[in-house]
Protein backbone atom coordinates (compact mmCIF):
# COMPACT_ATOMS: atom_id res chain seq x y z
CA UNK A 1 0.00 0.00 0.00
CA UNK A 2 1.19 3.31 -0.68
CA UNK A 3 1.08 4.99 2.90
CA UNK A 4 3.37 2.06 4.33
CA UNK A 5 6.88 4.07 3.89
CA UNK A 6 4.98 7.20 5.79
CA UNK A 7 3.63 4.40 8.68
CA UNK A 8 7.07 3.29 8.70
CA UNK A 9 8.73 6.05 9.28
CA UNK A 10 6.64 7.33 11.84
CA UNK A 11 7.19 4.61 13.88
CA UNK A 12 10.74 4.74 13.34
CA UNK A 13 10.59 8.53 14.67
CA UNK A 14 8.59 7.92 17.03
CA UNK A 15 10.51 4.74 18.37
CA UNK A 16 13.84 7.05 18.04
CA UNK A 17 12.08 9.41 20.14
CA UNK A 18 11.02 6.87 23.30
CA UNK A 19 14.57 5.49 22.89
CA UNK A 20 16.20 8.68 23.83
CA UNK A 21 13.39 8.90 26.91
CA UNK A 22 14.35 5.99 28.03
CA UNK A 23 10.81 4.59 27.57
CA UNK A 24 13.18 1.34 26.10
CA UNK A 25 10.29 -1.10 25.79
CA UNK A 26 7.87 0.94 24.20
CA UNK A 27 10.51 1.85 21.69
CA UNK A 28 11.58 -1.55 20.93
CA UNK A 29 7.80 -2.88 20.13
CA UNK A 30 8.09 0.65 17.52
CA UNK A 31 11.63 -0.69 16.27
CA UNK A 32 10.40 -3.93 15.45
CA UNK A 33 6.94 -2.77 13.61
CA UNK A 34 9.02 -0.18 11.46
CA UNK A 35 12.08 -3.23 10.94
CA UNK A 36 8.97 -5.46 9.59
CA UNK A 37 7.68 -3.15 7.20
CA UNK A 38 11.24 -1.73 5.92
CA UNK A 39 11.69 -5.20 4.95
CA UNK A 40 8.82 -5.61 3.24
CA UNK A 41 9.49 -2.47 1.25
CA UNK A 42 13.15 -3.18 0.93
CA UNK A 43 12.58 -7.07 -0.34
CA UNK A 44 10.53 -5.03 -3.28
CA UNK A 45 12.15 -1.72 -3.56
CA UNK A 46 15.98 -2.58 -2.39
CA UNK A 47 17.23 0.87 -4.50
CA UNK A 48 14.82 3.06 -2.73
CA UNK A 49 14.54 1.52 1.11
CA UNK A 50 17.62 -0.82 1.89
CA UNK A 51 19.74 2.35 3.40
CA UNK A 52 16.70 2.77 5.08
CA UNK A 53 16.22 -0.41 6.32
CA UNK A 54 19.91 -0.45 7.38
CA UNK A 55 19.80 2.62 9.23
CA UNK A 56 16.95 1.58 11.53
CA UNK A 57 18.75 -2.13 12.06
CA UNK A 58 21.66 -0.41 13.55
CA UNK A 59 19.45 1.91 15.93
CA UNK A 60 17.26 -0.96 16.98
CA UNK A 61 20.76 -2.83 17.71
CA UNK A 62 22.14 0.16 19.78
CA UNK A 63 18.82 -0.05 22.12
CA UNK A 64 19.28 -3.80 22.61
CA UNK A 65 22.62 -2.95 23.40
CA UNK A 66 21.51 -0.06 25.87
CA UNK A 67 18.99 -2.69 27.61
CA UNK A 68 21.54 -4.78 28.64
Amino acid sequence: KAYMPDVATSLYNLAYLYAGTQRLNEAETLYKKALEIYEQLADKYPEVYQNDLNMIQKEYQKLLNNMN
